[in-house]
């Protein structure tokens, strides 16, 4: 009996040694990215196999016992995992990326850290992602804390622009990479020169106020940074296509290789996206590419990237009468008896005004197109010299050209042309209608260069930026018969230039002072000279030579409540020098001088797995802000002004909680006060000749910055695979000047949209994704830009523009993973 039993045991002993089992699992890097092809075995064993296209890997038969499992993927650091095996065992490994993972390589000197001092919001890409169906980064952007939004045609897809804290975004700094975008001279940011960008971008930030130091102009409402360095892996094909209101459509594709050969690896983007918009004639023809090339070692990353776009743009930029978007007839009848002869010369134009809607465009010639290409050159060399020190280098080159056309009746060609005895066949002309393009011709050049020091305790921060911008501002005139030019008859009637060198130099130093307090300091010294000369469009000559020196200092301290909560205060100047307007509109002996901020916020964080929270206060003081006076020029330009003192103070406050699996809520609100301690208004009395009047203000209101910006979101899973969110803004009133006039105001409005996306598998291609997005589900009807203009003619006469949005609209999207 006892021999049975031992037997038996030796038997199930036995048995026991020799079971055979499976250890399989994923491979994955730290972006969630499935590694294919890599090497995966055991130690000291014959057992290895490599993963698959999923990055899915298998190891059979193998005998209980204690193993070593290796994992090795080319770039990245080689992963071990001690096993144990007595039964069948699943095992994911995460490769971590001596390579891949490029922010331990690279430097982003423009970027707040998560526990920075300086108040910021790094965008949800998964969103941008989620509802990028063609429309421009302010409108991707505008859900964001205290952020509105505008567009010219109306549909997000054209001329789009942006406000963050009031403040418009040619006070709003955008880079590309740490590349300055705005454009020199004029401060603004064309974001439809580059449209379907947000596709290349691997993540952005924004932060609100005066923020670090960065390069370019001055951020004066905040700063805008896209990054587009991701890496990818695998190799990867994806195409996409969009169709919507008002004939809106998109064709995308996007390729990459993958890592290939010693690191190397090369990503393509192609998008074209068309859209006839919401306003009459507000049609936009967009196409956009861009390339990269990189090699990337455990040490080093040297990549090159071409962005490139070409937009023809009908304009609806002019705006549209109050009284037209309202339907008050009674006002639309005087406002055209107000104008006939000037806004209103022909019948076709008396038609077009009393014959549209809230739709209305001002100009009919079909010609009347913004035309413009630019490309952008970065060449970016980032070095792990050590654990402790980094580098970056970055060469840079912008090349821009472009013209709008327009169609002006009834010109004199001697006054307001410069062009004398001009002769069609035989025919002496001095009077006519005319076509003509007002061209941008310029190349923007330049480098970056960055270093950063590591200890225990401290994070140092060093680096240099120069540039050169050379504008070509020129105009070419040609008679018209029929609103169609006779191109014979071209004349280059103004040409002027622009030649603005930049340069700074700064260094930040963060500091673990106790466990629980670091501090933060940063000192930047900028340079700017800046001439201008020649002719301007009213042919007036000019001759412009400035030069500024700015030092910019800033600090701040940042404490650890505990692990999940943070406090932190910062205070931060910023100096922007006048744009190229403020030269050429304003009469010669009102020079404009430099805009200076000063801006403190503070503010308190919480983070956890399911929960964020995040209140900011602040306060932004301004020195001899530049505004509207109200006045126009010569040929009607906004003329602007220092006012001595201003400022704009609120709270901000953010959440996100996920409830569960299936329910996420969130959103923001801002609460703001944006005064001028004393403003005067400048109005031409044409009553009996000319006269200047002017209107003295106390505490106003600044123009077009609301009191009130809220978002809202909710997002929910109801199945596998589909996701549902619905996102709102409530924008408060606005006005339109700054006399704080309720005649000359936005009203307040509440948009709602609604997202869906639904991603089926298994059809033969890894992926295919189903998105639709409507816009203003519940129609609502609203302005969201505007401006005005006054005068005297025995009573004070105003006109009101606005731009209205459209109502409900739908845009639908496919999208392929092969």
């Amino acid at each position: 009996m006892l021999g049975r039993i031992a037997t038996s045991l030796l038997l199930v002993m036995s048995l026991t040694v020799q079971a055979q089992h499976t250890i399989s699992g994923l491979v994955s890097n730290e972006s969630g990215e499935l590694l294919d092809f890599a090497s995966v075995f055991l130690k000291g064993t014959d057992y290895a196999t490599y993963t698959d296209a999923g990055g899915y890997y298998q190891l059979t038969d193998v005998p209980a016992g204690d193993y070593q499992l290796i994992v090795t993927f080319v770039g990245y650091k080689r992963s071990v995992q001690y096993l144990e095996i007595g039964d069948d065992t699943e095992v994911d490994i995460t490769m971590r990326g001596a390579i891949y993972n490029v922010d331990s390589i690279e430097i982003k000197a423009n970027r707040v850290a998560a526990d920075g001092v300086f108040t910021h919001t790094n965008v949800d890409m998964d969103l941008v992602k989620d509802i990028n169906l063609g429309q421009d980064m302010p409108v991707l952007l505008g859900n964001t804390t205290n952020m509105v939004f505008t567009s010219d045609a109306g549909a997000g897809i054209g001329y789009t622009g942006m406000r963050l804290r009031g403040s418009d975004q040619t006070r709003i700094n955008v880079t590309i990479n740490g590349i300055p975008w705005n454009d020199s001279e004029s401060h603004g940011v064309f974001f439809v020169n580059l449209p379907d960008l947000a596709t290349d971008a691997s993540s952005i930030q924004i932060q609100r106020g005066v923020g670090t130091s960065t390069n370019g102009t001055g951020a004066f409402g905040g700063t805008v940074a896209v990054e587009t360095d991701q890496i990818n892996v695998n190799p990867y094909v994806t195409v996409g296509g969009m169709y919507g209101s008002f004939n809106s459509r998109r064709i995308n594709a996007r390729a990459g290789t993958g890592i290939i050969g010693d690191g190397y690896s090369v990503d393509v983007r192609f998008s074209d996206i068309k859209s006839d918009g919401y306003i009459d004639r507000g049609s936009s023809d967009l196409r956009s590419y861009s390339v990269t090339a990189s090699k990337v070692s455990d040490k080093r990353v040297l990549r090159f990237n071409l962005i490139s776009g070409d937009e023809v743009t009908y304009q609806s930029w002019y705006g549209a009468p109050e009284s037209r978007v309202t339907g008050n007839q009674d006002s639309l009848v005087a406002h055209y008896q107000r104008n006939i002869g000037t806004l209103y010369n022909t019948p076709a134009d008396s038609a077009n005004l009393f014959g549209s809607d809230r739709r209305y465009n001002y100009y009919l010639y079909d010609r009347q197109v913004d035309d413009y290409g630019q490309r952008h050159f970065q060449l970016h060399w980032s070095e792990l010299v050590s654990e402790r020190f980094r580098t970056k280098t970055s060469l840079f080159y912008t090349r821009g050209r472009g013209f709008f056309e327009e169609f002006k009746a009834d010109e004199s060609l001697v006054d307001d042309y410069g062009i004398p005895d001009l002769f069609v066949g035989n025919e002496a002309i001095d009077q006519s209608d005319v076509v003509r393009r007002r061209w941008l011709d310029n190349h923007f050049y330049g480098f970056n260069f960055s270093a950063v020091y590591n200890t225990d305790k401290l994070t140092l921060t060093s680096g240099a930026y120069g540039s050169q911008y050379l504008g070509g501002h020129y105009g070419d005139v040609f008679v018209a018969r029929d609103s169609r030019p006779i191109f014979d008859s071209i004349r280059r009637f103004y040409d002027g230039n622009g030649d603005k060198l930049d340069g700074h130099v700064y260094t930040k130093a963060d500091v673990q002072v106790t466990d629980k307090l670091s501090a933060y300091a940063d000192l930047q010294l900028r340079h700017v000279d800046y001439t201008i000369d020649g002719t301007d469009n009213d042919l007036q000559s000019f001759d412009v030579d400035v030069a500024y020196t700015f030092f910019n200092p800033k600090a701040g301290l940042a404490y650890a409540i505990d692990v999940n909560q943070q406090v932190y205060a910062s205070y931060a100047r910023s100096n922007r020098e006048p744009v190229r307007s403020d030269f050429t509109d304003n009469p010669r002996d009102n020079t404009p001088t430099p805009e200076q901020l000063d801006n403190i916020e503070a503010g308190y964080r919480l983070t956890k797995s399911n929960l964020t929270l995040a209140a900011n206060l602040y306060y932004m003081g301004y020195t001899n802000q530049l505004i509207p006076t109200g006045a126009l020029n010569d040929v009607g330009a906004v003329l602007r002004i220092n006012t001595p003192e201003s400022y704009r103070a609120g709270i901000e406050l953010d959440a996100d909680y996920r409830i569960n699996e299936q329910w996420q809520v969130g959103g923001n609100v801002a609460f703001s006060r944006n005064r001028i301690a004393n403003f005067t208004e400048v109005l031409e009395d044409y009553t009996n000749g000319f006269d200047i009047v002017t209107n003295t203000y106390e505490d106003t209101n600044i123009a077009l910055s609301p009191d009130v910006v809220a978002n809202a979101h909710i997002t929910f899973v109801p199945m596998e695979n589909l996701q549902v969110r619905w996102l709102s803004q409530y924008v408060g009133s606005q006005f339109l000047d700054n006399t704080s006039n309720d005649t000359r105001k936005l009203d307040a409005y509440f948009v709602n949209d609604l997202q869906a996306q639904y991603s089926l598998e298994n059809l033969g291609v890894s992926r295919v994704n189903i998105n639709l997005m409507v816009r203003n589900v519940l129609n609502a009807q609203y302005s969201a830009n505007g401006y005005t203009y006054s005068y005297i003619f025995g009573d004070r006469i105003q006109e009101n523009y606005l731009y209205p949005q459209a109502g409900r609209f739908f845009m639908l999207g496919l999208t392929v993973d092969l």
